[in-house]
């Protein structure tokens, strides 16, 4: 029955998930982790070289956060069709076309212009969105009894790779020139594609019929909670990626120390984005988690603003682990607000495309808001009012309900 109606539409066959075959789940583990490796670095690389760049192209403080606000514009409005992607190629090509999107897009970003530079950088982007979406899929379908664990291991993975892009861009730069760094760091996304590349053959595509209507979501105020939420985390992270280096220049460190901070916000969220899925998995709901992890970024966010010296350097860490934490239980959310695989793609399409609308404002309003006030003084309190929103939108998310 299920392939007569996927001839009727015009699709290609439904092959069979041959789940007996003994290399399906290990290599299946190890196509998530490193997936997990490659969607945040082609990012990341971008903030420590937004002077070079700036420079090179002539871009003034509000054209360089535009790099990472264009990112984000990309996830609004390609996100929700990122699961309709997967049903007509099937998932795992989706996944594949993706990361080789994201190769294209790193290359085209290096040509010498300021047109390529931001195409570049929307095919980067464009290409992000199928695993970032796809992938919450594969883990409410493949391991509906260890979504804790995999999810764990899926944005752990992806702290690591914010970090790396964060602490190979200026050596590499250093090295070979800022052009090689943007373009040797995403080569992750094509190892990643090559080990999906076998699962090609099972072409999952997901009923559309499963799970809850589309349209639903966006009358469910659950589903606009976990949105929220994934919006303050991505918003956190983005202005990070964006600003945080000259906001810590501007207080006397150097480049080269806040670059390396940068790198280890990224770095240090990587332990509760272990810890915390499988916690917030097995208890009855994530209430108090969520207002753990607001309370953390909030301090974190607090001395960010307030202080200079080692204890700046202190709170950039705290705000790293509230970063790491709060993503890794945005995305726990969509499989643990939801009951199937295709109503976790759809709520992913949605928190992503509505949290990264969120998200879009914070490098351009931060920027904005330097150039006019000509100080950091009061963009430094970004951190802080991220980490209030948390608090009370993670309280409302947390509560064990399913849209």
């Amino acid at each position: 029955m299920t392939d007569l109606v996927h001839r009727r539409a015009g699709l290609p066959p439904l092959r069979r998930v041959h789940r007996e075959h003994p290399w399906r789940m290990p290599i299946l583990v190890v196509a998530v982790i490193l997936s997990g490796l490659a969607v945040r670095s082609p990012i990341t690389v971008m903030g420590p070289l937004g002077q070079q760049i700036g420079d090179a192209y002539g871009l003034s403080a509000a054209g360089i956060g535009a790099l990472t606000t264009v990112t984000l514009v990309v996830f609004v409005v390609a996100s929700p069709f990122a699961t309709t992607v997967g049903r007509r190629l099937g998932i795992e090509l989706a996944v594949v076309l993706g990361f080789l999107i994201v190769v294209a897009g790193a290359v085209v970003r290096t040509l010498p212009s300021t047109a390529a530079l931001y195409a570049g950088t929307v095919l980067v982007a464009l290409g992000l969105c199928l695993p970032n979406v796809l992938l919450p899929m594969v883990i409410r379908r493949d391991f509906p009894r260890s979504i804790g664990t995999m999810t764990a291991l899926f944005t752990s993975t992806m702290t690591v790779s914010g970090a790396l892009g964060s602490f190979l861009a200026l050596p590499l730069t250093s090295q070979w020139g800022w052009h090689v760094a943007i373009t040797v760091i995403p080569a992750g996304a094509l190892l990643a594609a090559v080990l999906w590349l076998p699962f090609e053959r099972e072409h999952h595509q997901p009923d559309r019929t499963a799970g809850v209507p589309a349209g639903s979501l966006w009358r469910s105020p659950l589903a606009w909670q976990v949105t929220a939420f994934f919006g303050m985390q991505s918003l956190m992270f983005y202005t990070a990626v964006a600003w945080l280096v000259p906001m810590l220049t501007d207080r006397g460190m150097s480049a080269a120390a806040a670059s390396g901070l940068l790198g280890m916000l990224a770095l240090i969220g990587m332990v509760p984005s272990l810890l915390v899925p499988p916690i917030a998995a097995r208890g009855r709901d994530q209430v108090v988690v969520a207002a753990l992890i607001g309370l953390v970024q909030l301090v974190g966010g607090v001395l960010v603003a307030t202080t200079t010296g080692a204890a700046l350097a202190v709170g950039v860490l705290v705000v790293g682990v509230g970063s790491g934490a709060g993503m890794s239980l945005a995305y726990s959310f969509l499989g643990l607000r939801t009951g199937t695989s295709m109503a976790a793609g759809r709520l992913a399409g949605m928190s992503q495309s509505g949290g990264y609308a969120i998200a879009a404002l914070g490098p351009v309003l931060v920027g904005l808001a330097h150039e006019w006030s000509g100080s950091w003084s009061g963009p430094r309190w970004t951190y802080a009012i991220v980490g209030l929103a948390t608090l009370t939108l993670g309280m409302l998310a947390g509560r064990a309900r399913r849209v």
